[in-house]
This record gives C-alpha cells, sequence and structure tokens, in this order.
C-alpha cells in the first residue's frame, strides 16, 4: 500500500461522521462490498502497523474480523471504496496505459477514490506531493443504474438478433425518477429499487457504457494532471459536507476545456482506432459514448434540482464550465477525429435524457408534492424515499423494524391492562395468548378499541422519536395514532402546558403531523 493511499484511509477512518451515523449503510451492502471487507487482509496488516493504539480501537469495530460486518461497514465511504478499489485502480492502469501511447509520463503519483464531494465531477486533492481525485460517493452506482433502465428501454440488434424492450416509456420514467431521488437526497442510487445485471447483448452493452463514463470522468483530472494544471500552489481550502476541509485544485474554465480534450483522447488512444471488424466498431460506438452519458447526467441532475424549488439544491456544475457547451466541444473533436459514424449511442442516450427531463420532474412533483414535511397517503418508492431523505427517513426505518412494534405494544399492552382490568396481554403473556409478533399485540388491542390506537407516548419512546425528528435538546410531546394501515405521529414543543392529554386536543392545537403508510 502506498504513501498516497495511507493518508487517504487515514482521512476516511477519522472522517467527522455525526451526519452520517444513522445511514443504516449495512442495508445497503453489495456482494462485493461484503466480500471485500472481509477478505482484505492487506487492511488489517494496514490497522495492525500503521494507526496508533486509540486508532486502532477505533477502526476495529469497522474492519477486524471478529465483529459484525453491520459494524464493519458503518463508514459507508471507507466501505465503498474497499468495494470499488479495484475497478478504479483498472480505470487508472488504463489510463496510465492510454497515456503513454502518446508519449505522456505522469508528472507525480495520482489515486483515485471516492469522497462525499457533492459534486458530479471528480475532484483533485492535493496530498502528499501528489493528487487524489475524488469520486463523489454514491456517483458510480447512480451512472451504472441510469445506464442500465436506459437499455431496458431501448431495443438493438446485434447479430441479426434484435433485443426488444424490457421497460415501457411509463417505467423507464418511473425508475429513473426512483434513481434520481435516491442520488440527490440520499447520496446513494442504491437505495433505489434494483435490477438483476445481465449476460447477454444487453448486459454487456451495459458494462461497456458504464466503464466507459467512469473512466471519462478520471480520465479528465489526469488531463489535468499530465497538461500541468495541478499547480500545489494554487490551491482552494473548502469544507465538504462530511465535516472535513480539503485543499482542492483550482482551475480555470480553459483548463477544464482542455482537460475535457484530454481525457477524450485519453478514452480513444490510437490502439483503439484500428478498427477491422463489425463487433470491434460496435463496442467503439460504446465506448465513445462516455461524454454524452456523463454530461446528459449531469445536465439532467442539474435541472431537476433547479426546477423543483422546494427540493436541496446541489451546484453540480461547481466550478465547471455548463455541461452542455462541454458536450458540444467534444462532439467537434470527435468529427474531427474522424469518428462521427461511431458516435451513435452516445447521441441516443442524450436523447433519451431529453425526453426524460420534464416527465421525470412532473412525476416527482406529483409523488412528492414538493414538501419536506409529510407524505401522501399511498406513498411509492420514490416518495417514500424523498420522505426518508428528509427527517422522515429514520421513522421510516425505525417504523420497518421490530423495535418500533415492540415499543408500541408495550404502549397498547399499557393501555389495554388500565382500560380491561384482568385482561393483560403483557409480555410475560404474549406466547398464551397466540401472539407470535409485537405487531400482533397492537392488531389485539385495536380489536378491542376500535380502528384506532391514539397513545402518548412514554418519556424513552418519546427520547427516541425526538431524536428522530431532531428536535435538539427542545422536549417535545409525541402522540401515535395506530390503526391496521398507518401510523400517524403528533409533535410539538415542549412548554408549560400539561403532558396529560387526549388525541382530539392534539389536533386543535399547533402541531406537525407524519403519517407512514404500513
Amino acid at each position: 500500500m502506498n504513501t498516497l493511499e495511507q493518508r487517504y484511509l487515514e482521512i476516511l477512518l477519522n472522517m467527522d461522521r455525526s451526519n452520517y451515523e444513522e445511514q443504516a449503510w449495512e442495508k445497503q451492502l453489495r456482494g462485493d462490498i461484503e466480500s471485500e471487507i472481509i477478505s482484505t487482509q492487506e487492511n488489517d496488516t494496514y490497522l495492525q502497523k500503521k494507526l496508533s493504539d486509540e486508532e486502532k480501537e477505533k477502526a476495529k469495530k469497522f474492519f477486524l474480523h471478529k465483529e459484525p460486518i453491520k459494524e464493519k461497514a458503518r463508514n459507508r465511504y471507507h466501505a465503498e471504496y474497499l468495494g470499488f478499489r479495484q475497478l478504479l485502480r483498472q480505470y487508472s492502469e488504463e489510463i496510465k496505459d492510454a497515456a503513454k501511447e502518446y508519449g505522456f509520463q505522469f508528472p507525480y503519483e495520482v489515486l483515485p477514490g471516492v469522497y462525499p464531494t457533492t459534486s458530479i465531477n471528480a475532484q483533485a486533492v492535493a496530498m502528499g506531493g501528489g493528487a487524489l481525485v475524488l469520486l463523489n460517493t454514491g456517483l458510480m452506482g447512480f451512472i451504472y443504474q441510469m445506464v442500465k433502465i436506459y437499455m431496458f428501454t431501448r431495443d438493438f440488434k446485434s447479430d441479426d438478433h434484435v433485443y426488444g424492450t424490457e421497460f415501457s416509456e411509463e417505467q423507464g420514467i418511473e425508475s429513473s425518477a426512483e434513481v434520481i431521488v435516491a442520488y440527490l437526497f440520499g447520496g446513494n442510487s442504491s437505495l433505489a429499487t434494483r435490477y438483476p445485471a445481465r449476460g447477454d447483448f444487453r448486459g454487456v452493452a451495459i458494462q461497456q457504457l458504464f466503464y466507459s463514463a467512469e473512466r471519462f470522468v478520471l480520465a479528465h483530472e489526469y488531463g489535468h494532471v499530465l497538461v500541468g494544471h495541478l499547480n500545489p500552489k494554487n490551491t482552494v481550502s473548502r469544507s465538504l459536507a462530511a465535516g472535513d476541509t480539503m485543499n482542492f485544485f483550482k482551475k480555470s474554465w480553459e483548463q477544464e476545456f482542455e482537460a475535457d480534450a484530454f481525457a477524450l483522447l485519453l478514452t480513444f488512444p490510437p490502439s483503439m482506432r484500428q478498427i477491422n471488424t463489425k463487433d470491434e466498431l460496435e463496442l467503439l460506438d460504446l465506448r465513445l459514448a462516455a461524454p454524452y452519458i456523463f454530461f446528459s447526467l449531469a445536465i439532467l441532475l442539474d435541472t431537476v434540482s433547479q426546477q423543483l424549488l422546494s427540493l436541496p439544491h446541489t451546484d453540480f456544475a461547481d466550478d465547471h464550465p455548463p455541461s452542455g457547451e462541454r458536450l458540444r466541444r467534444l462532439e467537434k473533436q470527435l468529427i474531427s477525429m474522424n469518428a462521427g459514424r461511431v458516435i451513435r449511442a452516445g447521441q441516443s442516450f442524450e436523447s433519451w435524457i431529453e425526453t426524460l427531463s420534464s416527465p421525470i420532474i412532473s412525476y416527482i412533483q406529483e409523488i412528492t408534492q414538493t414538501k419536506h414535511h409529510g407524505v401522501a397517503e399511498s406513498p411509492c418508492p420514490v416518495q417514500k424515499e424523498a420522505g426518508r431523505s428528509h427527517r422522515l427517513k429514520p421513522i421510516f426505518e425505525y417504523s420497518e423494524n421490530g423495535e418500533f412494534w415492540f415499543d408500541i405494544a408495550k404502549v397498547a399492552d399499557d393501555w389495554f391492562n388500565l382500560s380491561h382490568p384482568g385482561k393483560d396481554v403483557g409480555s410475560k403473556y404474549w406466547d398464551k395468548n397466540g401472539f407470535r409478533t409485537s405487531r400482533d399485540i397492537v392488531d389485539f388491542v385495536l380489536e378491542h378499541i376500535g380502528a384506532t390506537l391514539s397513545v402518548h407516548v412514554p418519556s424513552n419512546l418519546g427520547i427516541k422519536l425526538t431524536q428522530i425528528l431532531d428536535q435538539g435538546s427542545d422536549m417535545t410531546h409525541f402522540t401515535i395514532c395506530v390503526s391496521r394501515t398507518d401510523v400517524t405521529v403528533y409533535y410539538w414543543p415542549g412548554d408549560n402546558r400539561d403532558s396529560s392529554f387526549l388525541c382530539e386536543k392534539v389536533k386543535n392545537w399547533d402541531t406537525k403531523r407524519y403519517k407512514i403508510i404500513l
């Protein structure tokens, strides 16, 4: 393991994770990430030899084999890097090999990695006499998901065989919207519905389009290195979402255009320009779609984030020139390189994104109702994701696990015991009464009291909900109304009002209402 990677891993291990501690990364683990964490002996060796005793103890719960996988993976950024490390290294080596074909040599060490930069563009960080090229957390998954949906909505012909569409136009819109919401709000497209990989021509095309787009994103930053744009004396310090501050290289717009041109050269080296077969021509067409995929998605994200005014806005262009202008310049460069006949796949992807933009915005507006609080009566996956991504997110997670129903069952049990003396349904009698789960307790109580159970939340559960709803130190009163179809949470800041109340009174007070459809 080289010095630059050691320093990068230390950054990931020592990140301020306070804003991300409860993101339940273990639920989003990919198989390759899990296996990488379990099997990486190199990482254990690094921890034993390079970190201080205090750092070792801090890191143990994340990485050492004797700890549960969910604890190892709780630092999602380190987990994502481990999962994609081999792929990132492959891209890096391919870019360096392409540079050698032109006679270029890299003046210092360059390492690709992942980090929550909040920018769709890769970012170069000055570090230890080298450059750390960072992809935004979740970007690789976002591009992969969108490419997959694109291929599922297209029909293709290869070797005289026609591959029909797997998604209707409506499915393409809904699936794309779900991925976009997951990436915009949660920073991770794996929160959206995931579709199985394919082993046929369509699957091969998906992989080629994805690999090409990712290589292009990295090649752009590597282009800055080769041209000499990254001056260690010309950096700007930025505070990032994770609480860290890094020194990013400053570049002008003209330097960005120049790096784009170099990225295209590195994506399309001389060894790839010898086309002898139809298969090689089709493969080149897929590879040259890279700038179309990346810039089209950048435009789409920027359009969605700006037009849905109630959604958090992220400046995806940041200090880079407009994505549309960058793409048109590269298209002219491709045509000048006599590659105009092999950019059909890229142009097709761009056209697809253009047709998606308005329907996706309308769909997300309809589903989320462009609100930060509350959700509609009949949520679909996209709307649930919007809820999860705001202050409702922990409530959704809480309501979907046994802990929630156990707590509610205890509340229902206490209420029932007071209202029906001698008919105790407490936990020690659960098996006797045939209750298999805490939810059964709630259903039993509902049968005896009517459609809805309205209870004042006891202090222990109130503390949980106070933390969940991010009310800080201002103690909050809660009422939960439980029915067979939904759970409604009412809350208001603590004051001098008597906390012993009836649910009907709550409705007349200045309250906020959260409804969870079960």
